[in-house]
């Protein structure tokens, strides 16, 4: 019976394992739609920013954190400004080795409230002690981007 149980684990585990692809590109996750666009930095985004203007951009900052369960997002800073990258549709994931390094993302940028819940399961996703998740008691307003695609550079 424990064999049984251990083989059908096994197999789970091996099928979500093959669930997450390498890139076709190295360094590249998601599919840029125009990589032609001009790149700004995304301080300069964040300065621009005009509410509920829906423009695809592309911005450049510094990968601070990444998913630390499955890579579904990862923070982006650039001169003191930070934003959380979510990727569109759960399309792709991201590397946790992206932490630190410098990349260009493609996508749009949103002022957004965040949940108390919400931000209580990112901070979780991050791997936060119990007590700083527990410090959580009021939504937040922040800026998020949406990203379809993510290179490093």
């Amino acid at each position: 019976m424990y064999k049984l149980i251990f083989a059908i684990n096994l197999a789970l585990s091996t099928a979500a394992l093959a669930e997450v692809k390498a890139p076709a590109t190295p360094g590249v996750f998601g599919k840029f739609k125009s990589e032609k666009s001009p790149v700004i930095d995304l301080s300069k985004a964040i300065a621009e920013y005009k509410e509920g203007k829906e423009t695809v951009i592309h911005t450049q900052g510094t990968v601070k954190k990444v998913c630390e369960k499955e890579g579904c997002w990862m923070t982006l800073d650039d001169q003191g400004q930070s934003v959380r990258v979510f990727f569109k549709d759960h399309s792709f994931l991201v590397v946790k080795s992206l932490e630190g390094k410098k990349v260009v993302t493609e996508g749009v940028l949103r002022k957004k409230v965040q949940s108390v819940a919400e931000q209580k399961h990112l901070l979780e996703d991050a791997g936060a002690k119990k007590e700083e998740i527990e410090k959580v008691k009021e939504p937040l307003a922040s800026y998020q981007f949406e990203a379809t695609a993510v290179k490093a550079i």
